[in-house]
């Protein structure tokens, strides 16, 4: 997705959904216990704010296991921060020995800025350390917070991780260089090979299998298709702007296929 505001150009929203799509499908074939379960279907998106029932030697707790999201307390933090990263590593199998780390690690109450924690701490699990954070509010309610490791990540792994996170940041400074360039054009009055594409515009199709902006009246970007793929801003976009990006690779496969076609199909319009 593109996120065009205050001139600033990113991709944004699914990659922690997308992590959380692959935790769910290589534990499909684990046998989890019942808290195991709880925690795998949250981490995994089915749902959210489940009771974890925990039993310790110091007494028995509930804990809520949260989504929370990327930048805030919850399993959607500690996948964006921890999982597929080089920091505080851990895996979709580390993932079921979150109630291990419940029930058996060492617990104290710590406090980060006025926010009330107690973390808890299992040593020597395969020869790693894992820690669970959760959160206690004024109501002494507990909830899940965060999920991580001492593991070191390999020099192997480290060098693909910083090679796939090169190949986002690429692809996100080509979508700002796409953004730049339109703007410039525009202003110099050069034709862009571009179309704004209205319903009886008479536009030149001939041109679709380049850059294509869906603007609104005052040239804002809905969204745009560059290279087979599709960009939508989410602040302005409707539900009509994923289809009618859709048809511009519609548009581009016919006529590459079918050029014949493609022009009756010109012919309708």
């Amino acid at each position: 997705m593109l996120d065009l505001a205050n001139g600033k150009v990113r991709l944004m929203g699914s990659r922690t959904n997308k992590k959380m799509k692959e935790i769910a499908d290589v534990l499909s074939e684990h046998e989890l216990s019942e808290q195991q379960k709880t925690v795998v279907d949250v981490y995994s998106g089915k749902t959210d704010n489940l009771q974890l029932e925990v039993s310790r030697n110091d007494g028995n707790r509930r804990i809520v296991i949260r989504q929370g999201n990327d930048n805030k307390a919850g399993t959607k933090h500690s996948v964006y921060r921890h999982y597929g990263t080089t920091e505080g590593v851990i895996t979709a199998e580390d993932i079921l020995l979150i109630p291990e780390v419940l029930n058996r690690g060492e617990r104290k109450s710590i406090k980060r800025g006025n926010t009330q924690l107690y973390e808890y701490v299992l040593r020597n699990v395969n020869g790693a350390e894992y820690t669970v954070l959760t959160e206690i509010n004024n109501r002494g309610k507990e909830t899940f917070a965060d999920f991580y490791s001492n593991k070191k990540v390999s020099s192997t792994a480290r060098k693909t991780r910083s090679s796939e996170a090169q190949a986002r940041l690429d692809e996100t400074l080509s979508v700002a260089k796409i953004e730049e360039i339109s703007k410039t054009a525009n202003k110099s009055g050069e034709k862009l090979r571009e179309q704004r594409v209205y319903h009886g515009s008479g536009a030149e199709f001939d041109h679709f299998d380049h850059i294509r902006f869906f603007r609104t009246a005052n040239g804002k970007a809905y969204g745009f298709t560059v290279g087979g793929k599709i960009y939508i801003d989410p602040r302005i976009a409707t539900s009509e702007t994923p289809v009618h990006e859709y048809a511009h690779l519609w548009a581009t496969a016919l006529k590459s296929a079918n050029a014949k076609e493609w022009q009756n199909v010109v012919g309708l319009m």
